[in-house]
Order: C-alpha cells, then sequence, then structure tokens
C-alpha cells in the first residue's frame, strides 16, 4: 500500500510538473544592451512616402547626461544634411537601463559628434523632452535581431511639438546589417499626430551588408 501511495505521489508530480511546463509563457530571450550600443552606430538608408531617407547614429561623449548617449540624426538629403527628425539614446552606466531623449527642433545640420555632444552639454532642460519611466525603451531578442518597442497604452506624455498629450507607439528592430523603425505617434483622442511610418534601413559603408 504504501508503494502505490508512492507511486501515486510521483504520478501526480511529474503530471503537475508537466502542466506547468506546458502552459507557462515563454520569456523573451533577455539582451545584453552593451552588444546593441556596440552595434548602433553607424549610417542607414531606407525609403519613405518622401523618398530616401538618411540616418546617422554616433556615439557622444556627454558628461552631463552620464552614461552613455548616442545622438540620431535624420534627414532626407544626405546623412549629415538638414535634420528631418533628431533624438538621442541615453544608456545607464550599467548598460542595464537605455532611456530616450528628443531633441525638440529641426532643421540643424551634423557636424561631428565633438560639435553635437556639446550643443547637448550645453542645452537648457526646457529645450529637451526626457521621456518618462514608461516610455523607456525596451529591448528583447528575436532570432539574429535586438528588437526596442514603446507601447502608447502605457506611454504619455505633454507635447509642446503637437500641443497636447501624445502616446508614442515604436518598434525598432536592429540588426548587423539594419535598422528598421516603424513608430507612430498618437493623440489622446487616438488619431494619429502624423502618419504612422514604417522604414528597413540599411547599413552603408560594410561590405558584409552590400547586395548580393
Amino acid at each position: 500500500m504504501q508503494r502505490l501511495l508512492s507511486f501515486l505521489l510521483l504520478t501526480f508530480a511529474a503530471l503537475a510538473l508537466l502542466a506547468c511546463s506546458e502552459t507557462a509563457p515563454d520569456k523573451p530571450a533577455q539582451p545584453n544592451l552593451l552588444d546593441i550600443q556596440r552595434l548602433l552606430p553607424g549610417e542607414y538608408v531606407g525609403q519613405m512616402s518622401r523618398g530616401d531617407v538618411y540616418h546617422k547614429v554616433a556615439k557622444l561623449e556627454v558628461p552631463a547626461f552620464g552614461g552613455t548617449v548616442f545622438y540620431h540624426h535624420i534627414s532626407l538629403v544626405s546623412a549629415g544634411g538638414p535634420a528631418l527628425q533628431r533624438k538621442v539614446y541615453h544608456f545607464d552606466d550599467s548598460g542595464a537601463r537605455m532611456k530616450s531623449t528628443v531633441l525638440l527642433g529641426t532643421g540643424d545640420v551634423f557636424t561631428d559628434s565633438d560639435a553635437m555632444a556639446e550643443t547637448l552639454e550645453n542645452m537648457p532642460e526646457d529645450k529637451l523632452l526626457r521621456f518618462p519611466d514608461a516610455c523607456q525603451i525596451t529591448w528583447s531578442v528575436e532570432a539574429d535581431a535586438f528588437v526596442g518597442q514603446v507601447f502608447r497604452e502605457k506611454c504619455s506624455y505633454q507635447s509642446v511639438a503637437f500641443g497636447g498629450i501624445v502616446s508614442p507607439e515604436m518598434t525598432y528592430r536592429l540588426t548587423a546589417c539594419a535598422f528598421a523603425i516603424d513608430e507612430g505617434i498618437y493623440r489622446e483622442n487616438g488619431e494619429p499626430a502624423f502618419p504612422p511610418s514604417s522604414a528597413v534601413n540599411t547599413r552603408q559603408g560594410t561590405a558584409d551588408c552590400r547586395p548580393a
């Protein structure tokens, strides 16, 4: 009887363990943000409805920000041409967290990293839009890509540029050869502040990434 009871207990335990293993959702692989920092800098070219779009991502030394800072310059003219949009990606010292800071205004050309770092160092706080913690870009790993996302259900902020509270929806997909960006910004009523955009931007200047 004792052997039968032991056998039944072991059987129930095994079935319970199997059920847990089948129903527990797979957790996304956690990326090493230091790997993302090594991969991010470079020049990329993609296409939007307005034609070619040029991206330049450069690492900056900005002691006032702390951590590691990258400047993302987006232009319809060239990698360093007049800016359509300007962003700053800010990682903390451990590389464990990433925040995004957006520079307000467009039009400036990209001169060099030192000049841009000095601009950021001296820029008044009221000229910078710092996303709240709920808007922190979260990263996961999918196949050979690092995927960064911001969900509008969780993220909203007061925008001077758009004249009210807005919520961004963004997905970044970074690989050795491309930086794909899907993004939109939505008003409180759910209407897009501008038409959402999507582009696969191919890394330039790397032989391994050229089409065969």
